[in-house]
């Protein structure tokens, strides 16, 4: 979800950010010959030179024969590039004979983890321009939601006027006139999206089914707002969303809130599914901006 949303802002016409390939963020580096191999390296590598500096004040002694760092933040406060600088430091395994300029390995291990995005974007960007990000993500995103659920009814609608009522009429004989309109229809399917614009086949499919409900939120409105209120401060630590609020709400899962944990509670899970989701997150919005007054 995260990388769609990047990718969205990457083909916005004012081209927020440019995504580049992920990388790693931390090195380890071992050095098996001690303290006295990690500072020769040091002299030939601009980048551990640098890394070794700014721990001096933690580390006086230079004792280690290893350091791990934050490539990200070494090459921030440099203004290098971080591809040269994990370069360098992949070349720190291997050196070349003098005599002979033979590589030959020099056992120093060096290791990378914690896959991150890596992306350039303007840093000065002003609260204005923040808000239209925003904007156009929050409206990106409920239009592509829009055109998938058109889709899902669509394709209900699809196998919903070729159904039988039961298996009984399909045992006794093949209906060939409803198999050719099941793929009539289902062609016609995949050649409309192939030009369909996000948002547009929603139109031809009448209101979404949620909204037929916002009007029963005006009956729950106030207790809808008073369990939201009980379940923020429940769980004064963790930094809800007002989606996630709507989701707790529906029974709706999510890898930051797990059907295990919240399921358990009982007076939240699930209970207002006879309510649309939208409206849900339009009351916990105001709910979370009024705690964070």
């Amino acid at each position: 979800a995260i990388e769609t949303l990047l990718c969205y802002l990457e083909l916005h016409p004012h081209h927020w950010l440019e995504l580049l390939a992920t990388t790693y963020t931390h090195c380890r580096l071992n050095c098996p010959g001690g303290p006295a191999q990690l500072q020769a390296l040091a002299h030939r590598c601009p980048p551990l030179a640098v890394c070794l500096a700014q721990r001096l004040p933690e580390d006086p002694g230079q004792g280690s024969s290893s350091v791990k760092f934050d490539m990200v933040k070494l090459v921030d406060s440099m203004g290098w590039e971080l591809a040269s600088v994990r370069r360098a430091l992949c070349q720190l395994q291997w050196d070349h004979e003098p005599r002979t300029g033979v590589r030959r390995g020099t056992g120093v291990l060096v290791e990378f983890s914690e896959l991150a995005f890596h992306l350039r974007s303007p840093g000065d960007l002003t609260a204005e321009e923040k808000d239209q990000i925003c904007d156009f993500l929050y409206g990106r995103v409920q239009a592509r939601e829009r055109q998938a659920l058109a889709r899902l009814r669509r394709t209900f609608q699809a196998f919903h006027s070729v159904a039988f009522p039961s298996c009984g009429p399909c045992l006794e004989q093949q209906d060939e006139e409803r198999s050719t309109r099941l793929k009539d229809l289902l062609g016609r399917y995949f050649e409309e999206e192939e030009g369909q614009e996000p948002g547009g086949m929603e139109d031809a499919q009448g209101p979404e089914p949620g909204q037929a409900r916002v009007s029963a939120l005006q009956d729950w409105e106030d207790q809808v707002r008073c369990d939201i209120r009980q379940f923020l401060s429940l769980r004064p630590e963790e930094k809800f969303s007002s989606r996630a609020v709507a989701r707790i709400f529906h029974g709706i899962g999510s890898p930051c809130y797990p059907a295990q944990v919240y399921g358990q509670d009982r007076r939240f899970w699930r209970k207002y599914l006879h309510l649309s989701f939208h409206a849900l997150v339009g009351l916990a919005t105001e709910e979370l901006l009024r705690v964070a007054r």
